[in-house]
Parts: C-alpha cells; sequence; structure tokens
C-alpha cells in the first residue's frame, strides 16, 4: 500500500475528474427533481425508458457520496501529518459547508417556509443532527438531507481513518452495513412511519456508498494510480471496460429503487473508477469541471429555482397547448433550472463558500501557529506540532 505516487502528484492531475464526477452528479440530481416539477409532479413521458433514467437521476446523491468518501480518504492520505488531524478535518468540513447551507436555510424560511418543517426541527439540521430521526430528517433546508447525512459520516470518520486503511479492512464494515441497511433500517423505518425517507435518506441506508467510495479509492491508489505500473494506454483500455460495464449494469438496473442503494452505488463505482483512471473528454471537460465546482451551492439552490420556473411553464401551458407537452415540460423545467441556477451558484461560490473555506483556513492557521508555538513547558511538545497552511 506505499507504492502510491507523491501527494502533491495524486492531486494535481486527479482533482478534475473528481470535480467531473460532481458535476454529473448535480445534473443527474436536477434530471429527476425536473420530473418531480412536472404536471401533476409525474410527467406521463414517452418512451417509458426515458421516464426511468428521469427518475434514475436519484442516483446522483449516491454518486456525490461515492466521490465524497473517495475525496476525504485522499486528503486524508496527504495529511496524514497534520498535528491535529480529527480537529482540523472537523474544522475544515464546518467552514466549508455550513455558511451556505445557513444560507439555504433562510432562503427556506423566506421563500419556501412548509418545506422546512417545525423551528426546532429546523435547528437540529443547523447542527448537523436530523440525520438521526425519521421525524427530522427532511427538516430544514430544502434538500439539506443530504447534507446531514454526509456530516453524519463526517463524524465516524475520524475511526475510519484508524481502522479502514485497506479494501480487506473495509469489507467487514462493508458487508455490516449493508446487511443493517438491507435488513435492519426497513423494520425502523416502518415503526417511525417514514419508510421512504428512511430507506433512501438516511445514514444507516447511505453508509455502504460511503464505504464503497472509501474501496475505490483504495483500489486506485494500489492498481490504477502507479505509474510504474500503468501507462496511458493501459488506463485508457482498463477505463474503456470499466466504462462499458457502467453503462450495460445501469441500464439493466433500471428502473431505480430505495432498496437498491448498495447494489446501484456498486455499479456507480465503476464510473468512479473509470473517471479516475482515465479522463474522457466527453465527461471530464470544462463543463462538468465548474459544475462541479459549484455543485454545493448548485444543489441547494435549485430547489427554489425549479418551482418559479415550474409555475412559469404552468402559465404558459394554460396560454399554448404546445407548452403543454410532456416532453416540453420536462425539458423546459431541466434546462431552465440549470440556466438560471448556475449564475447563483457561480455567485455563491465566490462570495460564500470562498470566504468560508478562507475563514476556516485561517482558523486552522492559527490554531497551528499556536500549537507550534514554545510554551512553558517544551518537553510536552510532540515532533508533530508543526504548523500547516494547507486547508
Amino acid at each position: 500500500m506505499n507504492d502510491h505516487p507523491p501527494a502533491q502528484q495524486t492531486i494535481k492531475w486527479h482533482l478534475g475528474q473528481l470535480d467531473a464526477l460532481r458535476g454529473i452528479a448535480i445534473l443527474n440530481v436536477m434530471l429527476v427533481h425536473a420530473v418531480y416539477w412536472g404536471p401533476d409532479h409525474i410527467l406521463p413521458l414517452r418512451p417509458a425508458l426515458l421516464l426511468m433514467v428521469a427518475f434514475a437521476g436519484q442516483r446522483g446523491v449516491q454518486l456525490f457520496f461515492l466521490v465524497s468518501a473517495f475525496t476525504l480518504y485522499m486528503s486524508h492520505s496527504n495529511r496524514r501529518h497534520e498535528a491535529r488531524p480529527t480537529l482540523i478535518f472537523i474544522l475544515r468540513r464546518f467552514f466549508r459547508i455550513t455558511p451556505m447551507l445557513y444560507v439555504s436555510v433562510a432562503l427556506t424560511y423566506w421563500l419556501w417556509p412548509q418545506a422546512m418543517g417545525t423551528m426546532p426541527h429546523a435547528l437540529l439540521s443547523m447542527v448537523y443532527l436530523s440525520d438521526f430521526s425519521p421525524s427530522t430528517i427532511t427538516s430544514g433546508a430544502a434538500g439539506a438531507w443530504s447534507v446531514a447525512t454526509e456530516a453524519a459520516f463526517y463524524m465516524t470518520l475520524p475511526l475510519l481513518f484508524r481502522w479502514v486503511r485497506t479494501p480487506i479492512q473495509a469489507l467487514a464494515p462493508l458487508c455490516l452495513c449493508t446487511a443493517f441497511a438491507y435488513f435492519i433500517a426497513p423494520r425502523i423505518a416502518n415503526h417511525a412511519g417514514a419508510e421512504g425517507f428512511w430507506l433512501y435518506q438516511s445514514l444507516p441506508a447511505n453508509y455502504p456508498t460511503f464505504l464503497l467510495g472509501a474501496c475505490g479509492f483504495f483500489v486506485w491508489r494500489k492498481w490504477l494510480a502507479p505509474s510504474d505500473r500503468l501507462d496511458a494506454e493501459d488506463r485508457r483500455s482498463i477505463s474503456a471496460c470499466l466504462l462499458a460495464a457502467f453503462g450495460v449494469l445501469y441500464i439493466y438496473a433500471l428502473p431505480f429503487s430505495i432498496n437498491k442503494l448498495t447494489s446501484e452505488s456498486l455499479i456507480l463505482l465503476l464510473l468512479v473508477l473509470a473517471l479516475v483512471a482515465y479522463p474522457w473528454r466527453l465527461l471530464v471537460n470544462p463543463v462538468t469541471v465548474l459544475l462541479g465546482k459549484v455543485s454545493f451551492s448548485l444543489y441547494l439552490l435549485h430547489f427554489y429555482v425549479a418551482r418559479y420556473v415550474e409555475r412559469f411553464l404552468l402559465v404558459e401551458a394554460a396560454r399554448h397547448t404546445w407548452a403543454g407537452s410532456a416532453k416540453f415540460q420536462f425539458c423546459a423545467e431541466y434546462l431552465l433550472t440549470l440556466l438560471l441556477t448556475l449564475p447563483l451558484a457561480l455567485a455563491a461560490w465566490q462570495w460564500i463558500e470562498k470566504p468560508g473555506i478562507r475563514l476556516g483556513r485561517s482558523v486552522i492557521q492559527k490554531l497551528e501557529h499556536q500549537r507550534a508555538a514554545p510554551d512553558r513547558f517544551p518537553a510536552l511538545l510532540s515532533t508533530r506540532d508543526t504548523p500547516d497552511s494547507q486547508f
């Protein structure tokens, strides 16, 4: 496991693929929401395959989770020598996601209060605890359930970083969590009367997906990343095979089902490995990379835009017969929501997300500086207590 490329090389050539995967994920999520915000919420799309592919956009959330776990393990492997890695990890993630989440909560309160739930439930979502109860999991900002689920996963990461360091070590918790998701979680959901939400949105349902993302990182680091084992042509061939397998299995797994999250996440992992092995221009390009960079804001903001686009299209459908076509409504809802949300997401990235990241970096630098400063008990200082300015 020590024959992987240096950290700097890993991040330099690999980050584009991860951003592109996030871009693909948000395009899929917006695809299914274009269906939900169509006439009567479910469009009578034909052919049936088009409707199934649109609904399968829900898999975009699991793709986000896979890429997140992959990225966090890669980041951890490059920052193993930080003085206080657990504290710094928490601070880094807090300042990365909290500012935009709070903006989204405020927008929900202002523009869509019925989606927020009760105020105590909304407050739970703001401290990332709404995932632990079926009755609160959908509270707070629109779509914030996935943020709460990911934050719940963050809480377990220090233990995973310590205990899960190889693909073999990841198999045991993966099997246990998968068994829990299939056999125990449905009983909890049925008892709570929130089966659909719990089986798709909760941490127990999605934890196997996060573990698959970690396994993907180990596979990449051991077999796909080392330059002394594979040249560019080898990676291209491996990627083509993985991409073909992904395409066949993705269609075969239709229609999407919340009861098949782990198996469908395994199919999505083939896409992740295919693109980290070789960045095909069709999928890894300036457009998907840009969408991936602003995907967090794009995800949180597109709900509000979609509602207004829906109202506009319903008015147009009442005025023009052709505007009431299911295919037209679906395509217009999707494209208009994407085009109108993108400038907002770019602005949010520039003025909310990036300042939050800079603030987090500043806090971490100050803590590291204090840690490294001499005190009255120098013998207690560890040789690892050195400042690290990298966020």
